[in-house]
């Protein structure tokens, strides 16, 4: 698998399916495996509802209400303006040249106002904070090249092609104002997903939505041709041809997670010692002392108690490269005895937390060490202190 799809550390990018990895990009792994996409998915969803019915009705409620949900969406997901702004902005263009009714541009301009507070927090925190900036500059998340992102959309990407062909020879494109927004939101999608912007990827999410509509729109026009072969009547066939076409990944997904489980992957299975000792720490750790383990570790240990790592989650740990590097060092005991005192005093680190992925991985032997000390020892988990 790695071979077949592998990650491009360099560039950052997975290459295989969108819809086997990435949460924003398919709906079914928004829903199992990510809340804060879920509510992210739910506004916006809501805030297009609201804008559709305020340009139809010309009624400033909805967009008020629409202007309000992105104010409580930005504050979490800023990330997000410029993808609802641009979908919503040509949409608009287009209501207007239809109707010629320039003044439905405040309906636009009441929702930008309302959303934007949260915006120019965020790029103010951005500038003054340097913390909160290198974490931003760290948040690059290109989208993957084009192959993946068609692999992961498959059969539903094609049925969209097909049905919006099958709309403008039916000349029945122009005759739906709600076609027309479908189709603007899925080109301003992709365009954004591709666009010089660091955090590409994020503008998949929800376009499956248009995607869906449209797919069914054409599975309906479809329907003579099924009836006359017998498939439409035959329910088992439709379910069949359903699963093969679109839910596949899906079956993937919950099998690989099975799987995972069954064999008890360390990101699914702790050892109850594992809470113990991040409790230890946090009973004992009363100078508020930096710890230090592999990365995967040190993303479990604030999960469990308040207590700083060195190197975590790659976008919330500041100068994550130059960490990361220095942690795989120390690992494999590149580093000499001063250097390596050196960094353990100088990054303020005073404790180790060694597992089984550590004595599984690292070519460190820290029981061989003067300057570390076994404090705790359960199960798995030993505990070394850094002495002075």
């Amino acid at each position: 698998m790695d071979k077949l799809f592998p990650f491009d550390p360099e560039a950052l990018v997975y290459k295989w399916p969108v819809d086997l990895w990435m949460p924003e990009a398919n709906i079914f792994l928004t829903l199992y495996q990510t809340p804060h996409f879920i509510c992210s998915l739910i506004l916006l969803i809501s805030m297009f509802f609201l804008m559709l019915l305020a340009l139809e009705n010309n009624n400033y409620w909805y967009s008020f209400f629409a202007g309000l949900i992105g104010l409580y969406w930005f504050n979490f997901h800023p990330f997000y303006a410029p993808y609802v702004f641009a979908i919503l902005f040509f949409y608009l263009l287009f209501w207007v040249l239809k109707t010629k009714k320039i003044k439905l541009i405040g309906h636009y301009l009441l929702m930008v106002i309302l959303s934007l507070p949260f915006i120019f927090y965020h790029y103010y925190k951005i500038k003054t904070d340097l913390v909160i900036g290198i974490r931003a500059s760290q948040n690059f998340l290109p989208s993957s090249p084009f192959l993946f992102v068609f692999l992961g959309f498959g059969f539903l990407l094609i049925f969209t092609v097909i049905s919006i062909i099958y709309l403008i020879k039916n000349k029945e494109f122009f005759q739906n104002n709600k076609y027309i927004f479908l189709v603007i939101w899925l080109i301003v999608g992709f365009v954004l997903a591709y666009s010089p912007i660091f955090y590409q990827r994020r503008f998949l999410q929800g376009l499956q939505i248009p995607m869906v509509f449209l797919t069914i729109i054409l599975i309906f026009a479809s329907k003579p041709f099924l009836e006359k072969y017998k498939i439409w009547q035959n329910k088992i066939l439709l379910i069949f041809i359903f699963v093969i076409l679109f839910c596949f990944s899906t079956f993937f997904n919950v099998i690989r997670d099975l799987y995972y489980y069954q064999i008890k992957l360390d990101k699914f299975y702790l050892p109850n010692e594992y809470k113990e000792a991040a409790n230890w720490l946090a009973q004992n750790n009363i100078n508020n002392k930096i710890i230090l383990s592999y990365e995967l570790n040190g993303q479990f240990i604030p999960g469990f108690v308040n207590q700083k790592v060195y190197l975590a989650h790659g976008i919330e740990t500041i100068f994550y490269q130059t960490k990361r590097e220095k942690v795989l060092n120390f690992f494999a005991n590149q580093f000499s005895q001063e250097q390596t005192k050196e960094f353990l005093k100088s990054n303020n680190i005073g404790y180790l937390f060694y597992t089984d992925l550590e004595s599984k991985y690292a070519q460190l032997m820290p029981a061989e060490k003067d300057y570390l000390k076994k404090i705790y020892s359960q199960g798995q988990i030993d505990l070394y202190e850094v002495i002075n």
